[in-house]
């Protein structure tokens, strides 16, 4: 498997032709995937037409995942992050995924309880319980995912590590000519929000066509410090970054 590209993540992954695999296999560690919350199980599919009974969070993400883990595929210092987007009521989908964190204790990493061989971090999205339910559960294994409101007021940012929000309702701006400067200082106002508390920041909705608008998007979201880039090209996202960090200057030190 490739390095691990920090700034990647995998918007839909379950509709990819190898789930969590072919994330894996680019280099991205944040992924994102759909559960529905039915008949006990956690199932995985975007659209209701396309649950299958064997399309559940074990069996396409979890057991692959431990399994890369415990064969040395990926070093247990390399986390990666499996962010439960939840399409279904949240409580009872919240309380399955607690319950099947629970099964897999060793591998989950606890929110704010770092252990050695712990390198699985479970984030929800999607439909979450109200924030307080988890921060106040100090026992319990999930991650929430917060919003863009959720910036005004610190919140503990070992439960609420990453914010999310819609760029389409962030900004009309969509890589054409300049960012518009008072759609800019809104950006950075966001990313110093979240910065000051710890906290990843990431957009969904971003361009997905790939030319010129969607790298100015790409390279301005880094630019002005913006800690994950979505999308659903992973092969396309995770090119652009590796060339990028080959084009950065690098630091050298001259000696008298």
């Amino acid at each position: 498997m490739n390095d691990a590209v920090p700034q990647a993540f995998a918007h839909r992954d379950d509709e990819n032709e190898r789930p969590l695999l072919d994330a894996l296999e680019v280099g991205v560690r944040h992924i994102e995937f759909d559960v529905w919350h039915l008949f006990g199980q956690l199932l995985v599919a975007h659209d209701p037409q396309d649950l299958r009974p064997r399309r559940t969070v074990p069996r396409l993400y979890l057991d692959p995942l431990v399994d890369a883990y415990d064969s040395g595929r990926l070093a247990a210092t390399d986390a990666t992050w499996l962010y439960v987007d939840v399409k279904t009521r949240a409580m009872p989908a919240y309380q399955a995924v607690e319950r099947l964190a629970e099964r897999y204790g060793p591998w989950i990493a606890r929110p704010g309880k770092p252990q050695n061989g712990s390198p699985i971090h479970l984030v929800l999205t999607g439909n979450r319980p109200p924030y307080a339910t988890l921060d106040e559960e100090r026992s319990g294994w999930c991650h929430y995912d917060g919003r863009l409101p959720h910036l005004a007021k610190a919140r503990n940012r070992d439960t609420m590590p990453i914010v999310s929000d819609d760029w389409g309702k962030f900004t009309r701006w969509r890589g054409a000519g300049a960012m518009p400067e008072q759609d800019r200082r809104k950006l950075r106002d966001a990313v110093a929000a979240a910065h000051s508390e710890g906290q990843l920041l990431r957009f969904w909705a971003t361009p997905e066509t790939p030319g010129p608008e969607r790298t100015t998007v790409w390279t301005t979201l880094l630019d002005e410090g913006v800690d994950l880039i979505n999308t659903d090209d992973l092969v396309g996202l995770t090119r652009f970054l590796r060339e990028r960090q080959a084009d950065a200057p690098t630091s050298s030190s001259s000696s008298a």
